[in-house]
């Protein structure tokens, strides 16, 4: 039966689909691994405590990036389905002019609260805070681009932008680091490879803007979308950055720098299964929008999500020496006796990403009280038990192990009550 079962995985098309993007993922994740372990060895704890809080920022300024990622995604998977390309074309335009407006508010916002903000950071010039701020817009625009390449099933197209984007990082950031730049040349790799992602994504979709724009929706059906998905991706980036961003308020910085590196070696787990999650969305869409079975595509998604991060949490287990040593060197070994538990919590953390990309592609929000009260429970709990880095990761578990099985209620609630698969798609 087992074998019946890989079997008919090996020839389906989410499987095939999932190798291409998986491919592109685990290039772009080995260099992106290769970046911070440089950067771990060659700045030391200090700085790279510093430099990990600052990307901490980044990831939570850029929160509605995974929300507009997933709705061009979506909306482009059901359009492109129908041959609508001029209605992606007037998506596209609607929300870059609104981005650009945001994106210069936020930057002047930044620079205005760059003082309080790198004094709670315990961060050593503000100005790391401005320059910083120079990749707001770039972050913001690129899913734009991806969204729509990933909708359209594009996966070769869009795993190349990111294989050239994290060459450049790796590149600039070696030379600058060693150039005797440390945090600064740091940042300044991660801001001209974004700029060069930005430029490269929107070359890949030129085809998109020959069409002629043709708007269908109404203003509210433009916004619409936007607000579950946007709310979403708040929590989420959330659950996995700001704890970074307390461990570097409360503990001393080699601890901090001790738990940044903890982080990027628990993130193994998630950004090698994020490409199975990232292949759910379009396919459920466009699966929905004619009419065809979904629910295979769920229980295959979760059978490899978890063999997969519990094969590394095994690991993590069985050489923490090992995998600290190669990777971050004799200066973190402090963090090996809980190393299988930051693997276990990004297991959690891993199956909410695919179960919450599900739940979108059929329109269920209802999971998003789940994620309110899962961030109260992790931030009440980090603010009131802190009183070590292992604290902190049992807090994590509790709170993504709460919010998984809050998931797995919402999909059995949805596969006890299926929507009507032959309904039009709305965006």
């Amino acid at each position: 039966m087992i074998n019946k079962y890989f079997l008919k995985l090996k020839q389906s098309e989410l499987l095939r689909a999932i190798t291409i993007l998986f491919s592109g993922s685990m290039i772009v994740n080995v260099g992106n691994y290769l970046f911070y372990l440089f950067l771990g060895r060659f700045l030391g704890p200090k700085d790279f405590g510093v430099f990990a809080s600052l990307i901490s920022i980044l990831v939570i300024v850029g929160i509605p990036s995974l929300a507009l990622q997933n709705l061009f995604a979506k909306s482009s998977s059901s359009l492109g389905a129908k041959n609508q390309f001029g209605q992606i074309k007037y998506l596209l335009i609607f929300f870059i002019r609104s981005i650009l407006v945001i994106g210069l508010l936020l930057t002047f916002i930044t620079w205005l609260t760059s003082r309080p903000l790198a004094d709670y950071l315990h961060l050593p010039d503000q100005r790391l805070i401005w320059l910083l701020s120079a990749v707001w817009l770039p972050i913001l625009l690129i899913p734009t681009a991806k969204g729509v390449l990933q909708g359209l099933e594009k996966f070769s197209s869009l795993s190349i932008s990111m294989v050239l984007e994290i060459l450049v990082k790796i590149l600039l950031g070696l030379t600058l680091v060693l150039a005797g730049l440390r945090v600064y040349g740091a940042l300044a790799a991660v801001i001209a490879s974004s700029l060069l992602a930005l430029v490269y994504s929107f070359y890949l979709i030129k085809f998109i803007f020959k069409e002629k724009a043709v708007n269908h929706f109404s203003y509210a059906e433009r916004l619409k979308p936007i607000l579950p998905l946007l709310i979403a991706s708040l929590f989420f980036n959330l659950f996995y950055s700001l704890d970074v961003i307390l461990v570097k308020h409360y503990f001393s910085e080699t601890e901090a720098g001790w738990y940044a590196a903890l982080s990027k070696l628990g993130t193994i787990i998630f950004f090698i299964t994020a490409p199975i999650a990232g292949v759910i969305l379009p396919m459920v869409s466009r699966r929905q929008a004619q009419g065809r079975d979904i629910k295979n595509l769920l229980y295959h998604s979760t059978a490899l999500v978890f063999l997969i991060a519990g094969a590394v949490t095994i690991v993590y287990r069985s050489q923490p020496d090992l995998v600290i040593g190669i990777l971050f060197g004799p200066a973190y070994l402090s963090i090996k006796p809980i190393l299988w538990l930051i693997g276990l919590a990004m297991t959690f953390l891993s199956l909410n990403f695919l179960l919450m990309n599900y739940l979108i592609s059929l329109h269920r929000f209802r999971f998003l009280f789940v994620f309110v009260a899962g961030m109260l429970l992790e931030v009440v709990s980090i603010l009131r038990l802190h009183n070590s880095l292992k604290q902190i990761i049992i807090n994590l578990i509790i709170t993504w192990g709460f919010i998984f099985f809050g998931l797995i209620m919402s999909i059995f609630k949805t596969l006890n009550y299926p929507m009507k698969l032959t309904r039009k798609t709305r965006l």
